[in-house]
């Protein structure tokens, strides 16, 4: 028996890197999937591929408004609903100065108060299924970096409300996982390459893959959060409590950032 056969999901962000591997891996394991992004070529062209894809919705995550959406339809899609995946975020990357605030609002719209609005919505009916949210955010919400403050605030507030959430509806017997990842090989980071900071690129380059496998094996064992890489995780944590360490090893990392870029670049 596939570990999903017939389990009704929701990937949000579902058509690129992370969220399109997480759908394709768990409709390969029986799962019925509504796929929601902002590009409707693309929805197009995933749902076609993946023979368990159900419909897919149109969506701005920015906009209130298609957060409602996103909910009404994916019930009327899937009945009630036993997982849901929210990969999609944004990140305007340089210094807070050198953003516009529609920019800074927007993120701010898009990585913490989406989520946050339909985790809320979506859990009524997780607790009918007693199913399994899974909320994508980075290893930039265990420790802040310059240049992506607004980016490391909203992933702070996420982790905080995921690992607090998770707690709140234990009774339910549902699960909230927060997933930390480091940098990934997708267009999120490569399409901007010139603008990633060193310090990021200090740390291993996932494949999207890998965290998906990763993600399908979280909604099995519900843990409250996952950091990939385990080493990068430890890093941060430590960073985090022990400034000075932070401070001490930054040389040595913007240095292998600095390689890394150059590697990528050719």
């Amino acid at each position: 028996m596939k570990r999903f056969h017939n389990k009704r999901a929701v990937v949000i962000g579902g058509t690129s890197g992370i969220g399109y591997h997480c759908a394709k891996k768990i409709t390969e394991e029986g799962a019925k999937v509504v796929l929601v992004a902002r590009g409707e070529e693309n929805l197009k062209r995933v749902s076609k591929e993946l023979e368990g894809t159900v419909g897919y919705i149109v969506a701005d995550i920015a906009k209130r408004l298609d957060c409602q959406t996103i909910v009404s339809e994916s019930i009327r899609l899937l009945g009630n609903i036993d997982i849901v995946i929210h990969c999609a975020a944004q990140h305007v990357r340089g210094p807070v100065l050198s953003c516009s605030v529609d920019d800074l609002c927007e993120m701010v719209r898009s990585n913490l108060e989406a989520p946050i609005y339909l985790s809320r919505s979506f859990l009524p009916s997780l607790i009918t299924t007693k199913g399994v949210l899974i909320l994508v955010s980075s290893l930039a919400g265990c420790i802040p970096l310059p240049n992506a403050a607004t980016y490391s605030a909203t992933k702070f507030g996420l982790r905080a409300f995921s690992i607090a959430l998770s707690q709140e509806v234990k009774e339910y017997n549902v699960g909230v996982t927060v997933v930390s990842p480091g940098p990934v090989a997708t267009r999120f980071i490569l399409d901007d390459l010139d603008a990633v900071s060193d310090m990021t690129l200090s740390q291993p380059m996932l494949s999207p893959e890998y965290v998906a496998r990763r993600i399908l094996g979280a909604i099995i064992s519900r843990p409250i959060e996952i950091q990939v890489p385990r080493k990068s995780g430890y890093l941060t944590t430590l960073g985090y409590i022990f400034p000075f360490l932070r401070r001490w090893l930054q040389p040595s990392l913007k240095r292998k950032g600095v390689r890394q870029r150059k590697r990528l670049q050719k």
